[in-house]
């Protein structure tokens, strides 16, 4: 019970993530040739740039929480359309069917993204809908535990780019640390010559000055 075939209906979501990666590669190319370009002169104040630019479709007035929050809706529930049909198993069918009803309902989508390396890196993936103040989805991205947050911006509970559930899905150079401190090795005390005129006691002395541990001094001492 794994994905249709696309004699069946199914290459939905692999459709859907050849067209968001062409959408990703031709704003990128845009953003690079704008970057070359160079600044334009201008005599407004910063302030009266950001009244301007509020002004245009995509500007500071057109990015608010509201609209990014439809978007993003909007978004996940297509995601989620195009996975379900895909499935051929119907416990994941009715699982998105519940997301996607969710969404409908104005829940807001719990989204990660692809990690680098991959064919669908840099692409959102939807995990899950929070609504109500309920969570349904996959239990590593509630954000009741703290492995999302909303970000207002994307209009979703989103977490950082590569991860899941706040745990580094691959590619993490960091060395394993041990939960446990490791052990102090005892000081090794090289014995000290007592010449035919050093007395016991001196020896003691001499060992307790040698800048020895307590242990071994104790254990000296007892002998």
């Amino acid at each position: 019970m794994g994905e249709k075939t696309e004699a069946e209906g199914g290459g939905n979501e692999r459709a859907r993530s050849a067209r968001l990666k062409k959408e990703r590669e031709a704003a990128e190319a845009y953003q690079r040739n704008l970057n070359k370009q160079p600044m334009k002169q201008t005599t407004l104040t910063d302030r009266q740039q950001m009244a301007l630019e509020s002004k245009m479709p995509g500007g500071y007035g057109g990015m608010t929480a509201s609209k990014a929050a439809m978007g993003a809706r909007a978004s996940a529930i297509e995601e989620l359309t195009a996975r379900r049909d895909d499935t051929r198993n119907p416990i994941s069918r009715m699982n998105l069917d519940n997301q996607i009803k969710e969404l409908k309902a104005g829940g807001t989508p719990v989204q990660t993204t692809f990690a680098a390396g991959g064919s669908r890196a840099g692409e959102v993936l939807t995990v899950g809908v929070v609504r109500g103040g309920r969570f349904s989805g996959r239990q590593g991205f509630d954000p009741s535990t703290g492995a999302t947050k909303m970000d207002r911006f994307a209009g979703a509970y989103r977490t950082r780019a590569g991860t899941r559930g706040g745990v580094s899905t691959g590619g993490d150079s960091s060395p394993t640390r041990s939960a446990t401190a490791p052990s102090t090795p005892e000081p090794v005390i090289t014995p000290i010559s007592q010449g035919p005129s050093m007395s016991e006691d001196a020896a003691r002395r001499a060992m307790m000055s040698s800048g020895a541990g307590a242990a071994t001094r104790r254990k000296y001492i007892n002998r």
